[in-house]
């Protein structure tokens, strides 16, 4: 998932990929994405990341003009054959 700064009006592409046991990309049963502003407001609720490839998992979200400016958390849950995974990042908007 993405690290970097941002400015309002632009894309953040998150992406995450699901690896097995011996480092191999495998689909997922689910893969959802959520994104907490600064002030703590969830601006993206559980939504469901697109498959790109074989265990590839992206998610865009647009920042509003009127976005608030700061430090967001990406939180994405991976949940393959009822294991789950979380990852974890974080983007600034300025």
């Amino acid at each position: 998932m993405a690290h970097r700064t941002y400015q309002k009006g632009e894309c953040v592409q998150s992406a995450v990929i699901n690896l097995d046991n011996n480092d191999a990309p495998i689909d997922a049963t689910s893969v959802v994405i959520t994104i907490t502003d600064p002030a703590g407001t969830v601006v993206v609720n559980s939504a469901g990341m697109t498959k790109i490839a074989t265990g590839e998992y992206v998610h865009n979200y647009d920042i509003p003009v009127g976005g608030v400016v700061g430090k967001y958390e990406g939180h994405a849950v991976i949940t393959t054959s009822g294991h789950v995974n979380h990852e974890y990042s974080s983007f600034k908007v300025r």
